[in-house]
């Protein structure tokens, strides 16, 4: 009878035994979700993208309003440069004047400054321009005129 009663606890834990490995095998076969550290790696992922996207899109438009400043500051400047080269602003040399202008509908300002140099008859122009009517005059341009 001891036989027999240890032929089916055999039985009973091989059975169990079988039983346990096909549940394991239905796990690892049939995955039912992500895992919390599969889904924080994801997120982590994410947001480090995402800041390095918005950080690149951030620089891009601060690039392209610097160049869009010094672009039409520099038009400011030229026009300055033209109005007196022309005649149009009578500056004596030595003397400084500051002149306002709207250049696509911004308002800038322009300091002129007329020197002599070396050359006989030549003299030196100097504008500088700012957003600001108070300054700073950042963007400087320097050309030549010919003064009889």
């Amino acid at each position: 009878m001891n036989a027999r009663r240890h032929e089916a606890q055999n039985r009973i834990v091989h059975a169990v035994h079988e039983d346990l490995n096909s549940i394991e095998t239905q796990k690892r076969s049939n995955p039912s979700g992500f895992t919390l550290i599969e889904v924080l790696l994801a997120l982590s992922i994410i947001a480090i993208a995402l800041t390095a996207l918005l950080k690149a899109i951030s620089q891009n438009v601060e690039t392209t309003r610097r160049i869009k400043e010094k672009t039409v500051s520099h038009w400011v400047a030229m026009q300055g440069v033209a109005m007196i080269q022309l005649n149009l602003l009578q500056i004596n040399q030595s003397q400084e004047t500051t002149q306002d202008t709207t250049m696509l509908n911004e308002h800038w300002y322009w300091r002129a400054k007329v020197s002599t140099t070396p050359l006989k008859n030549i003299q030196k122009i100097v504008i500088s321009v700012s957003p600001e009517k108070t300054g700073p005059f950042r963007e400087e341009l320097q050309a030549f005129r010919y003064a009889p």
